[in-house]
């Protein structure tokens, strides 16, 4: 297994990778629901924390989340983890931005080399293929809604799997 101790920073997903939407906000999502339950304090999925507080501890950690930057914002506010990130990047897709270009701002703003990143997300197409398309590391973290989608080609597929947060802890031996 490659030393993942060489790694300098982790790039996260927020989506089914550390805020459960598939179960607590797809189902309501054309309603006004919707809005009220960002906006109120989001639960963290299950080991979440711990694996933020311990990797924190270890690498530089970006946040890299792609929907309505207003909806985004307000669900990194209510599941408190702004702290552990240097720094939080939102994707307007409103706007044709595409997680392959914030990977290459994060890099070039952070004076980052790809081979010492990692991106960590639960979506093939916009985590993984763009991540490995500029050289970075990879691990999907195969759960949710995307997560029977399947990778278009084998440059799609990722470095690691996980499917949960205790097995990402294992994947870093910490």
């Amino acid at each position: 297994m490659e030393n993942l101790f060489d790694l300098k920073a982790i790039i996260f997903d927020l989506d089914d990778t550390l805020l459960d939407t598939t179960q607590l906000l797809i189902p309501i999502r054309h309603s006004p629901l919707f809005l009220q339950t960002i906006s109120m304090p989001l639960p963290l999925m299950e080991g979440a924390a711990q694996t933020l507080q311990a990797l924190s501890q270890k690498f530089n950690l970006y946040l890299l989340t792609q929907g309505k930057p207003e909806y985004q914002s307000l669900k990194v506010k209510n599941t408190g983890i702004e702290y552990f990130f240097n720094k939080i990047y939102f994707v307007n897709p409103e706007l044709s931005q595409t997680k392959e270009e914030f990977f290459l701002k994060i890099m070039t703003e952070n004076d980052l080399q790809a081979n010492y990143v990692m991106s960590i997300g639960n979506r093939t197409l916009t985590d993984i293929g763009p991540a490995k398309k500029i050289g970075l590391k990879t691990c999907w973290f195969a759960y949710g809604e995307h997560l029977n989608e399947a990778p278009l080609s084998d440059f799609e597929k990722a470095d690691h799997v996980v499917y949960n947060h205790s097995q990402l802890l294992n994947l870093f031996m910490v």
